[in-house]
């Protein structure tokens, strides 16, 4: 919610500004963002981000006269005029505002200190799941750490842990497969989606035994499966 909110103040070509007990208008949205922040996880962040720049100063806080000084100066015309003639003369002949941010180390930090556990479950089934292929009821059981619900029935995925495989790249197959038991298995592609979208390569896939890449780990459940695999 919170990234969908700010990614939406950055890209509207339009701002609607209510003032208290003022006439209401809409202005063009020319604002550009410079924020500071303590904390790694400031703001949220995905690893497709191509809005935020990321860089991590690393320097110690000065002393406190120094700031002290600074802010004296916001009260001198000749000082602003000073940093405003600094900035003019700033060459930007380089510059490319359209190009996207690079993925410096700093952002990588940033964006793993934002992610949910969702995401971060995500991410492992797609780093570490021993097949292209995984069971609703093994997302869910790595999804809820486990916890299989009444009767072992498999938890429903909620939509914050669907938005989390979508980010990641996996995609709910609508096409069921069986296990060796004869089960009907509904199953999320976790990687090469192109190549199992080809018509007809799920259901060859299925014929030839499908589950015998990760049939060592069934017994285990998801949650359990995945941990051995870490």
């Amino acid at each position: 919610m919170m990234e969908g909110k700010i990614r939406n103040m950055l890209t509207e070509e339009t701002r609607y500004i209510k003032p208290k007990y003022g006439k209401e208008y809409t202005e063009h949205n020319s604002c550009r963002w410079l924020l500071f922040s303590n904390h790694k996880n400031a703001i949220p962040m995905n690893d497709n981000d191509r809005r935020w720049y990321v860089v991590h100063l690393s320097l110690a806080p000065r002393p406190e006269y120094v700031y002290a000084h600074l802010y004296g100066l916001l009260a001198s015309p000749a000082f602003i005029e000073s940093v405003g003639a600094w900035l003019a003369s700033r060459d930007l002949s380089r510059f490319n505002p359209g190009a996207r941010p690079p993925v410096t180390e700093a952002k990588r930090k940033a964006i793993e200190s934002t992610k949910t556990e969702f995401q971060k479950y995500a991410a492992l089934i797609v780093k570490h799941w021993p097949c292209d292929f995984i069971t609703v009821a093994d997302v869910s059981n790595i999804m809820y750490e486990g916890d299989t619900g009444v009767a072992g029935f498999s938890k429903r995925l909620n939509p914050v842990m669907r938005h989390a495989l979508d980010d990641c790249g996996m995609l709910s197959s609508d096409i069921p497969i069986y296990d060796d038991n004869g089960n009907k298995q509904r199953v999320w592609i976790v990687r090469n989606v192109d190549a199992w979208l080809t018509p007809g390569v799920m259901v060859k896939e299925n014929t030839s035994k499908a589950f015998a890449a990760f049939r060592p780990f069934a017994k285990l459940g998801g949650f359990a499966t995945l941990q051995s695999l870490l």
